[in-house]
């Protein structure tokens, strides 16, 4: 409406972007459904009151900031600008063991801080997880907090640190593995 730039900041997979660029393929094809784009019928009298008319433009940006490397994009026909994700946490302060090398592997147990927060009644097998490390030759540093180690009711294995909360930029570089939740911000 101004004439400013617009771009878009992608933080994983560009699941929009893949899906208006097969729809625009669908929509181009003769005797086929869709015949007619909901999204610009949708946006059209709001663009009307500002005198504008639907473009592509208005839903995928001028140009797409993407962290995602380009092997491992979806395949869409946009303009990708490649930046580097660099993990970084906050500040934070170090423990002194972390900063010791491990006598152990170390692997990383976390079920990610958005799974406390809007998860916390589901039913994750901490117990489980617990037990089944016990008797392995490895140092766990699991990031389980309070709540979650009450709810499991589980004894913590000798082989097993427990923190409320680490910073995974601190953490992981010196763990051999990491067991997650598959989460976006992990």
């Amino acid at each position: 409406v101004c004439g400013a730039a617009h771009a878009r900041l992608l933080w994983g997979l560009d699941h929009f972007g893949w899906a208006r660029t097969r729809f625009a393929e669908r929509l181009g094809l003769p005797d086929t459904e869709p015949h007619e784009d909901l999204m610009a019928a949708m946006m059209r009298p709001t663009l009307e009151r500002f005198g504008q008319d639907f473009a592509e433009e208005l839903l995928v940006g001028q140009w797409t900031v993407d962290p995602t490397p380009q092997r491992l994009r979806l395949p869409a026909d946009l303009r990708y600008v490649p930046v580097r994700w660099v993990p970084y946490n906050g500040a934070a302060a170090v423990p002194p063991w972390l900063r010791e090398r491990p006598e152990r592997p170390r692997v990383c147990l976390t079920l990610g801080v958005s799974g406390r927060k809007f998860f916390a009644d589901d039913d994750v097998p901490v117990a489980g997880l617990l037990d089944a490390v016990a008797g392995l030759d490895i140092e766990l540093v699991a990031t389980l907090d309070r709540d979650q180690l009450a709810a499991s009711r589980v004894e913590v294995p000798a082989n097993v640190r427990t923190v409320d909360y680490l910073p995974l930029n601190l953490l992981l570089p010196t763990c051999s593995a990491i067991v997650h939740h598959g989460g976006a911000g992990t």
